[in-house]
């Protein structure tokens, strides 16, 4: 929901902050903004009557409009708390387009200044040519590869399904759909788009061509309006020449958008090989040539094991057809996508100082109790940055008990001692960030002994060799707040092998596991403390027609929210932390047997 009446706004964002984590009004701060351009020639130029949105790290449904005046200024007053600044619309300048997305925190009583120029803009040029010809004064050069990157960038989407991601591109093609790779699908029973940075929506398989490599997703319209759509070489135009300069641009590894360039080594039938460096998560990626179309998909790697760098492939465009044409005899028998947003990770990091501080004075015993909380057929494990710093910690102590007292014995300083923890650096959040600040949620299936196996041992002899198998299989998890649907910001299973077999154990099974992430405020507690009800419904592929089902122990709800504090108190001065109180009395509920009527229910 967007507000244009600013007093209005600041009303009902106050209210929103109410019914999370204040008992107070929050304090009002101020945000001025100054919107300016420098041109070519250094003419620095006031953005006038730019259209914004003040959106509330909160609720992205709820949002501030404001515009600056003719000087490119404006002053806005807000509750304190985390926001993303936004552009309605681009802004146009020397056959370029500039928009703004930019986090900001708004503290009481506090102005805060933010300044809208080239270097903060995301820049789309309409001009690739143009964009290189135009050197700085300054003295840098610009090569021919930036103009194109500036131009097809935010065409370039993330691409989740399950617990795995790939990238794609949305294609000028039957009224703009996202091509990507099969293989990045997967099962394709949850696929959603990530945009930009602050939306995420479901996405649509509505074609698939697994020989090629090749899926077609569709997401609403209303996603991205005025996101680009790349062109697809046709002709002359996608016949690559060995040596041609080429880029890919994608979603690699645990990275943000990356591009990478090189040059196209060889030509074979239905593929380019080349040099540009494509990892895990640059696939169904576009490779695209100078002239800004795109000539390939980026597919895969061959990598050798003696320490090169290998090369990598990516399938010809022109083998996207077959999909294409699919999708283009069922897109007009489909119903419109919801134009919902979905959750997505938070882009700040849980800060590393107060959290090597919990860990470092944590009860470890006490958090024993996040693992292997039966559910039935599954063991369910919740995890929390604070939580993964004290296992951390915990492990420390019981490996490095005889390390420790050769340290003490040997009085060695602080900074010599043996850490888990003394590894961590604010860096880690570039390569797999551990402190995300949200809860994950892990279920194991468990393992047990065969019946069979029982009974051979029984009446033949326990020395016997014991037979066990996966008691489980995760087909898909439900979570609930009460009796209210969570929607998680990444979830999914994957299989679990075994292979044991020796004199006494042989275990050779298959089994899903689950891994679910969600935003911490879905364990956060009512005004007066009282924690929520956390529900884990199993469906399970052993047995369909009975779900495991387990609510969280209200210690575990309890402690994992509380874990935040100093996160949101970083994050978002001024606002009221409430604390989850673990012994509180709630209210009595039927909801175990009516309102989950398939479930076992664990013992608690």
């Amino acid at each position: 929901m967007s507000i244009t009446n600013p007093i209005v706004a600041v009303a009902a964002l106050t209210c929103l902050a109410l019914g999370h984590t204040n008992t107070a009004l929050p304090p009002l701060g101020k945000i001025s903004v100054t919107a300016a351009l420098v041109g070519d020639n250094l003419e620095i130029k006031p953005v006038p009557l730019h259209a914004m949105t003040l959106v509330s790290d909160r609720n992205s449904g709820e949002s501030i409009s404001l515009r600056t005046g003719l000087d490119g200024k404006v002053v806005q007053e807000a509750p304190a708390g985390g926001y993303h600044l936004r552009s309605v619309l681009p802004v146009q300048l020397g056959g370029r387009s500039y928009r703004w997305d930019e986090p900001l925190v708004i503290k009481g009583g506090q102005i805060i200044s933010v300044e809208l120029t080239n270097a903060n803009a995301q820049v789309d040029s309409s001009q690739v040519a143009g964009a290189v010809d135009r050197q700085p004064t300054f003295g840098r050069a610009l090569t021919p590869e930036i103009g194109v990157y500036q131009r097809v960038k935010r065409a370039v989407f993330r691409i989740q399904s399950g617990l795995s991601h790939g990238s794609g591109f949305l294609a000028d093609t039957l009224g703009g759909v996202v091509l990507t790779n099969d293989h990045v699908v997967g099962t394709g029973t949850a696929v959603s788009v990530i945009v930009d940075s602050s939306t995420r929506v479901v996405g649509q398989v509505v074609a698939r061509d697994p020989e090629s490599d090749v899926a077609v997703i569709r997401i609403p319209r209303s996603a991205c309006t005025d996101c680009p759509r790349l062109a697809i070489a046709t002709g002359e135009d996608a016949a690559v020449v060995p040596g041609e300069r080429v880029l890919a641009v994608g979603y690699p590894l645990h990275q943000e958008q990356t591009l990478t360039t090189g040059i196209a080594s060889s030509i074979r039938y239905g593929a380019i090989i080349s040099d540009v460096n494509i990892n895990h998560g640059n696939s169904g990626g576009p490779l695209l040539a100078m002239h800004g179309q795109v000539v390939a998909i980026n597919t895969f790697g061959d990598f050798t094991s003696e320490g090169g760098p290998g090369i990598s492939g990516s399938i010809a465009i022109g083998r996207a057809g077959k999909a294409l044409a699919a999708a283009k005899a069922v897109l007009d028998t489909l119903s419109p996508l919801p134009d919902g947003r979905l959750p997505l990770m938070p882009r700040t990091s849980y800060p590393l100082a107060p959290l090597k501080a919990l860990a470092d004075t944590a009860n470890v015993k006490d958090y024993r109790r996040f693992a292997d909380v039966d559910a039935v057929k599954f063991d369910v494990s919740v995890t929390t940055p604070v939580v993964a710093f004290v296992h951390s910690r915990g492990f420390e102590e019981e490996v490095g008990k005889d390390r420790k007292k050769r340290e003490d014995r040997s009085d060695l300083s602080k900074e010599e001692r043996y850490s888990e923890l003394k590894g961590k650096r604010d860096w880690d959040e570039y390569v797999g960030n551990e402190r995300a600040p949200v809860i994950s949620i892990a279920i194991n299936p468990k393992v047990g002994e065969t019946g069979g196996s029982v009974f051979k041992r029984l009446m033949l002899g326990s020395n016997l060799q014991a037979t066990y198998k996966y008691q489980g299989d995760v087909r898909g998890v439900r979570l609930w707040r009460g009796q209210d649907s969570v929607a998680v910001i990444l979830g999914g299973h994957e299989p679990m092998r075994a292979f044991v077999d020796n004199r006494w154990v042989k275990l050779k099974d298959v089994a899903d596991m689950g891994y679910y992430i969600l935003d911490p405020e879905v364990f956060q507690p009512n005004t007066a403390g009282v924690p929520p009800r956390i529900t884990v419904e199993i469906v399970d592929l052993k047995r369909p027609e009975r779900n495991s089902c387990r609510e969280l122990p209200i210690e575990v709800v309890a402690s994992a929210w509380n874990g935040f504090e100093p996160y949101y108190a970083e994050t978002r001065p001024g606002e009221i932390f409430v604390t989850a109180n673990p012994k509180a009395e709630r209210e009595q509920t039927m909801y175990d047997k009516e309102f989950l009527k398939d479930c076992e229910w664990s013992a608690e």
